[in-house]
């Protein structure tokens, strides 16, 4: 048996194990529990009218109306609200809306009142291949988030280490710091910021395991951005999750989190 071989075989194993532990790593979502009335589902706002003309969102803003956990989250630009709602046959009703206090401009801020305040009174929503929600006279057309923004593929493409993660407590990389991994078929490619990586990967069932990684150890200048925490990472077993464009590895509380290169 060749050492490449023999290396795949312990990933398998190393993976058969971690598949038994309930893990829903690598799934579409990272909230995969069944709401009891919608969900989970996140949908995506393509176009708003108001009295039957088109009503312009702020540039560089999406509105998006999640449902899981019998809970609503919504999002329009700057803060987030949530709330518990009541779905009965087509009448929706939010519960009092508990909202986040960020800083934004008074357009953004704007918006954000104008979205709560659809939700003053029940609306109307319609679900299947064309999602609607009818509020009075505004009527907001919508889409699941996977068919407007689908996830990206694991292999293939080039994540950017942007998160840090270590238990509750999540840390961004400094900006001017760069480390990356890209899989192909088996075969992992890493940059810490000054050396390159190279090893195995299999990767199956929300689950991915690396072997044999092995970096370059060329003396890096005193002013190179190196990301120490990526290669001690790229060993053993973890799960993954990919939610649009956010790739998410974990193992014993730890993980790293990435962002696809455009």
């Amino acid at each position: 048996m060749t050492l490449r071989r023999a290396l795949t075989v312990l990933l398998l194993t190393a993976l058969a194990a971690l598949s038994g532990c309930g893990d829903n790593g690598g799934r579409r979502d990272l909230d995969a529990s069944v709401d009891p009335g919608l969900g989970p589902v996140t949908y995506v706002v393509t176009s708003v009218t108001e009295h039957g003309k088109a009503h312009p969102l702020v540039d560089g803003t999406e509105i998006r109306i999640r449902f899981a956990d019998a809970r609503v989250t919504l999002t329009a630009g700057c803060n987030t609200m949530s709330g518990g709602y009541q779905l009965e046959e087509s009448r929706l009703t939010l519960d009092k809306l508990a909202t986040t206090d960020m800083g934004c401009d008074q357009a953004r801020m704007d918006q954000d009142t104008w979205l709560a305040g659809l939700f003053d009174q029940p609306v109307q929503l319609i679900t299947g291949d064309q999602p609607t929600i009818v509020a009075g006279s505004t009527v907001l057309a919508m889409a699941d988030r996977e068919n407007v923004h689908p996830d990206r593929p694991l292999l293939g493409t080039t994540w950017q280490l942007d998160t840090i993660i270590d238990g509750d407590v999540a840390s961004s990389v400094p900006s001017d710091r760069t480390a990356s991994l890209r899989i192909v078929g088996r075969e992992l490619r890493a940059k810490d910021g000054c050396n390159d990586g190279t090893g195995t990967v299999v990767v199956r069932n929300g689950l991915i395991a690396f072997a044999d990684v092995d970096f370059t150890r060329r003396p890096c200048p005193s002013s190179a951005q190196v990301v120490p925490e990526l290669e001690p990472f790229l060993s053993g077993s973890g799960s993954y999750v990919i939610t649009e464009n956010r790739l998410t590895i974990t193992r014993d509380g730890h993980g790293l989190g990435f962002t696809a290169a455009e």
